[in-house]
């Protein structure tokens, strides 16, 4: 009896952890419930990230001799990480040499997994620009967090739809609407939308430098 009470009770453990797991996952992957107040400090994070970044490609381009383009080859602007660069390193926006910026990680309360930051150069966004833009993205981000950057800049809540990044191309320079190219209607340098292809994911966007 004592053995068949120890067993019921190991059971007992098991299924309250589990449940407790359900309780701290979202409805995709691995996505934690978030309040609407963490939600919005997150969002805030990821807005300042690509904001901070865009004075400084800026002058990099304008004084520092830099190109939005790698053409003539070896003078684009690149976004290595530290330590990862290629010369010269004045090209590099997060070496010291270059644009010295800080190399920045998303918050976790905004991956679903491990991510990170990626450079592209896949989208069009109509009233921005009329060529791909290089923007600063960050794929799969939980739903609440992509409603809440679009609120905090003043976008209300709704989500906008648009084509999916497939293949997300990180930008080399030379790759302006390559891979999965996306054309998105919006005049706003920084959102989130979602892939309008069955559950598609929330992506956020913040435009580094319009074209």
């Amino acid at each position: 009896e004592r053995g068949n009470a120890v067993f019921l009770i190991l059971i007992a453990v098991a299924l309250f952890a589990a449940l407790a797991h359900s309780l701290t996952s979202g409805s995709k992957g691995s996505h934690k419930l978030l309040t609407i107040e963490q939600a919005r400090i997150t969002a805030d994070e990821l807005i300042q990230s690509g904001n901070s970044l865009r004075p400084i490609v800026d002058k990099m381009i304008l004084m520092g001799g830099v190109l939005d383009t790698d053409s003539p080859a070896g003078s684009g602007i690149l976004f290595n990480a530290p330590g990862a660069g290629v010369a010269p390193l004045t090209r590099e926006l997060f070496d010291t040499a270059g644009g010295n910026a800080p190399y920045m990680t998303p918050p976790t309360q905004a991956c679903n997994a491990t991510c990170a930051y990626v450079f592209s150069g896949q989208l069009t966004l109509s009233g921005v620009g009329s060529n791909p833009a290089l923007v600063m993205l960050l794929v799969d981000i939980p739903q609440l967090v992509c409603q809440m950057i679009n609120a905090n800049l003043g976008q209300g809540t709704t989500i906008p739809t648009g084509g999916a990044l497939t293949v997300v191309t990180p930008f080399d320079g030379t790759n302006y609407g390559a891979a999965t190219a996306v054309t998105l209607t919006t005049s706003s340098h920084a959102f989130c939308y979602q892939e309008a292809t069955g559950a598609g994911r929330f992506i956020y966007v913040n435009v580094i430098r319009s074209r």
